[in-house]
């Protein structure tokens, strides 16, 4: 008789323990000033820091350009996968990555090189070449 009135006893405490903390409120995460002041200035940091660092990738090329199958740039400290990029964008040519990552920065100057030459040019101090396949692709891969 006593086991069951202790049993009984144990469930009528976590019964009323269960409804109290069901009845309880949580704190209104929408009407909490100082967390939205901070998830504010923590969205505006991060699209100042994008700003920021897409302007860093473009600042290193100074002057790009793509005529028929001529490049021309003048580049200091530019982001190579940035400058690779554009030079494909530009010329609206296809390309294909071989197994390799575009990666480091080049600082170089060259007026009006054949396409192949300006964009080995740009690839060969990070041990990469660039070759024509025979489906007109331009592919990229290790030198």
């Amino acid at each position: 008789m006593k086991s069951v009135l202790t049993r009984l006893a144990a469930i009528a405490i976590s019964t009323a323990l269960f409804v109290l903390a069901g009845c309880s409120n949580a704190p209104d995460v929408k009407d909490d000033r100082e967390l939205n002041s901070l998830v504010e200035a923590l969205v505006k940091n991060s699209d100042e820091m994008k700003k920021k660092s897409a302007e860093r990738v473009v600042r290193g090329i100074k002057t790009l350009k793509v005529e028929a199958d001529r490049v021309s740039a003048d580049l200091e400290k530019a982001s190579v996968p940035e400058v690779v990029r554009r030079i494909f964008a530009e010329s609206g040519r296809s390309f294909m990555l071989e197994n390799v990552e575009l990666h480091g920065k080049i600082s170089a100057r060259f007026d009006r090189l054949p396409f192949l030459n300006a964009l080995n040019l740009i690839l060969k101090p990070i041990i990469l070449t660039a070759q024509v396949g025979d489906d007109g692709i331009i592919g990229i891969r290790s030198a």
